[in-house]
């Protein structure tokens, strides 16, 4: 084995378990870029032959550069981008500019919205005449997410001009005035004018070798009827033009993860994820496309013992984690369990389990069940409190949790001790940790930390699944 490739398998054995991008060289030309949750198990893959491009890899490689990034998603996002821009050869599927999708505000007097990956197609659109929010990894839960704010945030999709209003316009997802052939109040008047009517319809039948009769009085319009009607239509498009640009903020500042008032409106499980997967791309979305990706990769070596130091790092000697079961919102339940640290080890405290069945009227809300059982918990002082609370669940679960201390904390003061945490699965990020609720990958945690969560969770959904069977299988015995 040659001593360069010895070198890299030195690179790879120190490398990180974190999640993030690997490059390949020889000499210094990138001929191979990868990524991985955990760099360290993904790389020491390259130390067995198993396909033409390992042993191409082991033979020409020079040199190994991992690149540590804050999650799967950023990983990603950098993968996609450091291939289109150093064009390695070993790389072939992500060369175009087709891997993520963007979403592209038109700077037009009512905005399209559309859906594209480097330009959204078959519309060419320079960069003055739009703006995007981007890039999202899932164009799936994308366009679910798009299409649930429009039902809310109505906006227009119209490329082409025509008269009538669309279809989405008749249903209630469009605005409808956005939609009209002449948006400007002159030219659509001067389109309804009868004079004007009359003179194209006469020269169109000149064209034609015929004679047309000019339009009889009883069949043209009224000039005072219309200028009332043109009146209102003016007024009309400024109340619309005010309403559409409200309209588009929002969805703006939803797709940004700045706002997340609807997501808790909504009652769909599918359009809940969708727009849960859009929030969970806010620290990496760029302006306008320009990667800022690069000025946020954290370099190995430039900083693997800083990021060694800076793993959160938590010393609890009791924990509980909290879940909910339901069936389409039928029997719907919650539980918790509880750890223990005794002389070192980690033992379940079975006497603290504990069962709850929802109460609240609406039980296909998962983040109002989670509050609700939470609640229900912190108002038993009687039992131990824990150093750390572990939710099983994404920020919406987190953030409903969070309230009910908020609401709380001054009636048990105690509870303000309390860490509270969640773990949204199966990307293992977690919420509670990082500043104004960024989620950090599972990896970062200490190692006794990362397991005790892990496990906990574990056996916190197994315990309430069961709980859950047992209260359905009474219920249909009951019947």
């Amino acid at each position: 084995m040659k001593s360069t490739w010895l070198d890299i398998k030195k690179t790879i054995q120190a490398a990180p378990k974190d999640p993030g991008v690997y490059i390949f060289y020889a000499d210094k030309t990138p001929i191979y870029v990868g990524k991985a949750a955990n760099l360290r198990g993904r790389l020491k893959s390259y130390l067995k032959i198993t396909d033409y491009k390992t042993e191409a890899l082991q033979n020409e490689s020079t040199s190994l550069e991992p690149i540590v990034l804050r999650s799967d998603i950023e990983a990603l996002i950098e993968e996609s981008r450091l291939i289109k821009e150093l064009k390695p050869k070993y790389n072939v599927l992500q060369r175009d500019d087709k891997s993520y999708s963007y979403v592209y505000f038109t700077k037009d007097v009512f905005p399209k919205i559309l859906i594209g990956h480097q330009k959204p197609k078959p519309y060419t659109l320079t960069a003055k005449r739009y703006s995007r929010i981007g890039p999202f990894t899932d164009s799936g839960s994308l366009r679910t997410a798009l299409n649930t704010i429009r039902r809310y945030f109505p906006y227009c999709t119209c490329m082409h001009s025509h008269l009538r209003d669309c279809l989405n316009a008749q249903i209630g997802k469009c605005l409808g005035f956005c939609c009209l052939a002449t948006r400007d109040p002159a030219k659509r008047d001067k389109k309804t004018d009868p004079a004007v009517i009359a003179s194209e319809a006469k020269q169109s039948y000149k064209n034609l070798g015929k004679i047309v009769p000019i339009l009889s009085e009883s069949r043209t319009l009224d000039r005072v009827t219309i200028g009332a009607t043109s009146a209102t239509k003016v007024g009309t498009r400024d109340d619309k033009k005010a309403e559409y640009a409200k309209n588009i903020r929002k969805i703006k500042a939803i797709l940004r993860g700045q706002s997340q008032k609807l997501l808790k409106t909504l009652k769909n499980e599918n359009e809940k994820m969708a727009l849960e997967k859009i929030f969970e791309h806010k620290p990496y979305l760029v302006a306008n496309g320009q990667s800022g990706l690069a000025k946020r990769v954290i370099r190995k070596n430039e900083n693997q013992n800083s990021l060694l130091a800076n793993r959160y790092t938590l010393n609890p000697t009791r924990v509980e984690c909290f879940d909910n079961s339901h069936l389409t919102g039928k029997e719907a339940v919650g539980a918790l369990t509880a750890l223990v640290k005794v002389n070192g080890t980690w033992q379940s405290d079975k006497n603290s389990y504990r069962k709850f069945k929802i109460r609240s009227a609406d039980t296909q809300d998962d983040p109002r069940m989670m509050a609700e059982v939470v609640g229900r918990r912190l108002r038993h002082p009687e039992w131990p409190y824990p150093e750390l609370m572990i939710i099983d669940g994404g920020i919406t679960q987190y953030r409903a949790a969070k309230s009910v201390f908020e609401k709380l904390k001054n009636e048990f003061p105690e509870i303000q001790k309390i860490k509270l945490i969640s773990m949204a699965k199966p990307q293992k990020l977690v919420y509670g940790l990082a500043e104004n609720d960024l989620p950090t990958s599972i990896e970062k945690l200490d190692k006794e930390l990362r397991q005790v969560i892990e496990h906990a969770i574990y056996q916190t959904h197994h315990f309430v699944i069961r709980y859950h069977r047992n209260v359905r299988n009474k219920a249909f015995l009951g019947k």
